[in-house]
């Protein structure tokens, strides 16, 4: 159903008896839309209600805690939740410097001042983004930076010379995860990234929200499950039966985790579901900018729903209810 899982391009021909048959050697390709994000935010097993762990790049794990549960600067403190979502809604943390941990003054504590000239903010995957940023500069600083590729720091630099606000947090008082990302990505719909004033609250994508590529995530619920279906139905002896403790989960289920593409995509459908003219995300060429309709209310309905246990989803023939039961241990 291409209203639930984005838009399918289906390469295939219309035999003699009028079928159609589709091309043996290309699968199809899901596209991003309004729809999929309104579903894939909302769906219980989705990867989106999972990677809000104060780790980067991992996965909630059953009985575990987003990253709203945690002081930012100080991870071994506890805080509310509605703290976390109030905070993040005032924009309590926008002069923040979002390339922190980077050598030199660049990643210096406090030090937000970057921009000679308003920066708007820009999304986007990494690869993209650096090309993006490329783009906007003088040929000759572009060819010094191309020379840099791969150096520590190449995207930021790139995009702080081009005078671009990105989000590249690479230090470890403050360790990045999906938390500080939707802290960034609130103070940018707001305009209040350091730099960012004057902008009109412009905000733009390295890539076009509308071609990115998604897979029909609910044809098999634990695709993006943090380990295999086998491993989260295995009885470990230490809880219910047919619930998996972390505590003997493989350090490689413990640490699989989501790519930088699956941030970008969370990304706009974060923005979809908070701009109440988030449909036109999805009309968007690259390079064409992006101001958010703000809608508080819309707002409050995502905290609800990223406040909701995940469903942990288990092999194909288990029930829904013994899932549920060990997402809420």
């Amino acid at each position: 159903d291409p209203t639930a899982s984005g838009r399918a391009d289906l390469s295939g021909h219309v035999d003699s008896s009028g079928s159609f048959s589709r091309s043996s050697h290309r699968a199809p390709h899901w596209k991003a839309s309004a729809a999929w994000c309104s579903a894939m935010l909302r769906r219980p097993t989705s990867l989106f209600r999972r990677m809000w762990t104060t780790e980067a790049f991992a996965r909630l794990k059953p009985g575990e805690k987003g990253c709203w549960s945690r002081v930012r600067d100080r991870r071994r403190s506890r805080q509310s939740s509605r703290d976390y979502f109030d905070r993040a809604l005032n924009g309590s943390f926008c002069e923040t410097n979002w390339f922190e941990g980077h050598a030199g003054p660049l990643g210096e504590e406090g030090n937000s001042l970057h921009f000679r000239r308003p920066a708007p903010a820009l999304l986007g995957t990494d690869a993209s983004i650096h090309s993006y940023c490329l783009r906007r500069l003088p040929q000759q600083e572009a060819a010094r930076a191309e020379l840099q590729r791969d150096a520590p720091g190449h995207v930021a630099k790139a995009c702080v010379a081009a005078g671009l606000n990105i989000l590249n947090m690479v230090g470890r008082r403050v360790t990045w995860n999906m938390c500080r990302n939707w802290e960034w990505q609130v103070c940018a719909l707001a305009g209040r990234l350091p730099g960012q004033q004057g902008t009109g609250r412009k905000i733009f994508f390295a890539d076009a929200p509308a071609q990115l590529e998604v897979a029909p995530w609910e044809s098999a619920p634990w695709r993006h499950s943090a380990s295999t279906p086998e491993t989260e139905t295995r009885n470990t002896g230490g809880g219910r039966q047919g619930c998996s403790g972390p505590a003997q989960m493989s350090a490689t289920n413990r640490t699989k985790g989501y790519n930088l593409r699956e941030v970008f995509r969370l990304e706009v459908c974060l923005y979809h579901q908070v701009c109440s003219n988030g449909e036109a995300l999805f009309d968007l060429d690259v390079g064409q900018p992006f101001v958010c309709d703000f809608s508080p209310q819309r707002y409050r309905e995502l905290q609800s729903i990223l406040l909701q246990p995940p469903v942990f989803a288990l092999r194909a023939g288990e029930s829904t209810a013994m899932a549920r039961g060990c997402a809420q241990r």
